[in-house]
């Protein structure tokens, strides 16, 4: 029971000295320390339509490689009107606004010329030729030719693998089809290329056609006694077969005809200059030389087709020249021999080759 009067005793003791001490020793009080926050500016930025002043739209043509310098904007009007730009970060003070330069401008994508005016495209008459040259072509009107043009378009079409590919099941077969009969037809055609010209081989004769449609007939020599007797008599056994034979072709050899005679028209200058040459090596005599030049420049079409009096003025013009060049002085063509030459022409022209 005396354990607890001597604790309490103690414990009293105990803060009353703690509190002496407290008294005695004065405690500084901590200081406080107080800490201003800046004011912060709130700028509320009105809505387009809101402002007073009307927003301008900035178009910027593409003119002598330049780009319009753009009016100075806020950094959030910046970044609205161009993404790419960079710039400083806006801290609430006014600053000019640090924007990217444009890229240069490439002159492939120039659309105006250094006077202002906008280029122009390929003429008329470029896109006239672009179109002539891209049409289809036409079928020749030889039928060989026509013929061997099918067998090439059909072997052309049907060894790219391109074509294959693009082609439906039902196209290729229908080309394979072509080719065969194009071959056939080819193989069985009765004038056969044979070097410049054509040929037609037949049991008892040879068919030859010149390059200007011009058709020789070989007779093959037999040893049957009846067409030995019939020669003998002057008469023709085969003359029906040749008939035939004559009759079969005459149409492709009018248009082979034709067309040697247009390719000759296109090169008349060409070849009055080459028989020109050849009738100044073939003789030195002054008075054959005029009568040959005479005879030349007379021959030239005056009259026929458009193609064909154009070639006659051609060649003429060739004549005239090579005349004026080769046939002066003592070998020039006399007064008395212009008229004479005259006189005999065939042609409406005068020949007059010194006249200007």
């Amino acid at each position: 029971m005396r354990i607890l009067p001597t604790a309490l005793v103690a414990s009293v003791a105990i803060h009353t000295g703690a509190i002496t001490w407290a008294v005695s020793h004065e405690l500084e009080t901590p200081a406080v320390v107080t800490v201003t926050a800046p004011p912060i500016e709130v700028v509320i930025v009105a809505p387009a339509k809101a402002r007073q002043e009307p927003q301008e739209l900035v178009v910027a043509l593409l003119d002598d490689h330049t780009v319009a310098t753009m009016p100075q904007a806020t950094t959030r009007e910046t970044r609205a009107l161009a993404p790419h730009a960079t710039g400083r970060i806006s801290t609430g003070r006014s600053g000019p606004t640090e924007v990217a330069p444009a890229p240069p401008h490439s002159s492939i994508m120039t659309m105006r010329g250094p006077d202002k005016k906008i280029l122009k495209g390929p003429s008329d008459a470029f896109w006239q030729k672009f179109d002539d040259n891209t049409r289809p072509l036409q079928p020749s009107d030889l039928e060989g030719e026509r013929i061997a043009d099918d067998v090439a378009r059909e072997a052309e079409h049907l060894n790219n693998p391109r074509w294959i590919a693009n082609a439906t099941p039902e196209q290729a077969y229908e080309e394979r089809e072509h080719q065969v009969a194009s071959r056939e037809e080819q193989a069985n055609h009765e004038l056969q290329q044979d070097g410049r010209g054509t040929k037609a081989e037949h049991a008892t004769f040879t068919g030859h056609v010149d390059p200007d449609g011009t058709a020789h007939l070989d007779q093959k020599r037999r040893y049957d006694p009846t067409e030995i007797l019939m020669h003998r008599n002057n008469i023709d056994p085969y003359a029906s077969n040749k008939r035939r034979f004559l009759d079969g072709t005459r149409e492709e050899r009018y248009q082979i005809g034709k067309q040697y005679k247009e390719q000759q028209l296109a090169h008349s200058s060409q070849i009055a200059q080459h028989n020109l040459e050849y009738l100044w090596a073939k003789t030195t005599d002054t008075n054959q030389r005029k009568q040959a030049l005479f005879e030349m420049w007379d021959e030239c079409a005056e009259t026929g087709s458009e193609k064909l009096v154009a070639g006659g003025a051609s060649a003429r013009l060739i004549i005239v020249g090579f005349i004026r060049g080769h046939m002066t002085g003592a070998a020039s063509y006399t007064a008395a021999e212009l008229v004479a030459f005259n006189a005999k022409k065939k042609s409406s022209a005068v020949f007059d080759p010194y006249k200007e």
